[in-house]
């Protein structure tokens, strides 16, 4: 039987390819977010209740807004 080769059999030197970003999120970053996943998510629920009631605060404008003041030469020719 013939050997096919494996993923890792093609890059031999893995390892040293690895960027400071890549151990980075790797490890430590990975390490993070499993030890403050509670805490993540009672902020993302606090958050996503403070945007809530704020954006249903929300109305249509009463008036036009102005772009130009009233006494502009463009608005008296208007």
């Amino acid at each position: 039987m013939k050997r096919t080769q494996s993923a890792s059999d093609e890059i031999p030197d893995a390892e040293e390819n690895v960027t400071r970003a890549e151990k980075f999120f790797d490890q430590p970053w990975n390490n993070a977010v499993k030890k403050f996943a509670r805490v993540i998510i009672f902020v993302f629920l606090i958050w996503t209740g403070v945007a809530s009631y704020y954006a249903s605060q929300l109305s249509p404008l009463t008036k036009e807004e102005e772009f130009l003041p009233s006494d502009h030469e463009l608005m008296q020719v208007w």
